[in-house]
C-alpha cells in the first residue's frame, strides 16, 4: 500500500513538473515579443511575478531573470552614462545611414544627438545593438574601480547575448570569466540552461 501511494506522489511530482517545464517553455517564447525596442522592463516585470516549484525550473527562471535584468541595467547605465558625459561619433542605425554628431541624451524611447545645424532625435529601436554596444565600452575605459568594472563589463556580454550578437557576447564573457570568479558561476549557469 505504502509503495502504490509514493509511487502515486512521484507520478504527480513529474507531471507537476512537466506542466512547469511547458509553462516555462511558453513563456520563454512570450518574452521576446514584450520588449519594446531595447525596454527589457516588461519582461523583467512578467518574469518575476512567475513562480515554480521545480527546482531546475527555478533555476532556468533565474537565469532568464538575471540575462533580462542584465540587460534591462545596461541600458539604464548606458542612459546615465550619456547624460553625465555625452558621446561623440559615428551612431550607426539598423537602416538609414549612420549619424555623425554629439549623443547628449537617451531615454527607452529615442536618443539626442546634436549635430551642426541643431539637435535631432532618433528612434532608439533605429540603433544598432553594435552601437550601444561600442558606446558602453567607450565609457568603461574611465572606469578605474575593478568591481564596477567587473560589473559593467558583465551588462555588455549580456546585453549582447540578449541582442544575438553571440561572438561580441562569447569574447567578453570568455574574458570575464578568467578574471571574475562570481561572474563564472553566473554565467555557466546561463550557458547550462542553454539560453
Amino acid at each position: 500500500q505504502r509503495l502504490a501511494t509514493e509511487r502515486q506522489e512521484l507520478k504527480q511530482q513529474l507531471a507537476h513538473r512537466q506542466r512547469e517545464l511547458d509553462q516555462l517553455a511558453e513563456l520563454g517564447k512570450a518574452l521576446p515579443s514584450l520588449v519594446r525596442g531595447y525596454d527589457f522592463s516588461p519582461a523583467v516585470a512578467v518574469l518575476k511575478e512567475m513562480t515554480f516549484e521545480s527546482p531546475e525550473v527555478r533555476n532556468a527562471l533565474d537565469a532568464k531573470l538575471y540575462l533580462y535584468q542584465g540587460a534591462q541595467a545596461f541600458m539604464t547605465q548606458l542612459a546615465s552614462d550619456i547624460a553625465s558625459r555625452g558621446w561623440s561619433g559615428r551612431l550607426a542605425r539598423i537602416s538609414g545611414s549612420p549619424v555623425d554628431g554629439r549623443l547628449t541624451a537617451m531615454t527607452m524611447k529615442d536618443v539626442t544627438v546634436m549635430l551642426p545645424r541643431g539637435a535631432v532625435t532618433i528612434p532608439l529601436d533605429q540603433v544598432s545593438p553594435e552601437t550601444l554596444i561600442e558606446l558602453a565600452q567607450s565609457f568603461l575605459k574611465d572606469v578605474s574601480d575593478s568591481a564596477e568594472f567587473y560589473r559593467r563589463q558583465e551588462q555588455i556580454a549580456i546585453f549582447a547575448r540578449m541582442e544575438e550578437r553571440q561572438a561580441i557576447s562569447n569574447e567578453v564573457a570568455g574574458q570575464l570569466m578568467e578574471e571574475n570568479r562570481p561572474f563564472r558561476s553566473r554565467w555557466l549557469k546561463v550557458l547550462q540552461g542553454g539560453i
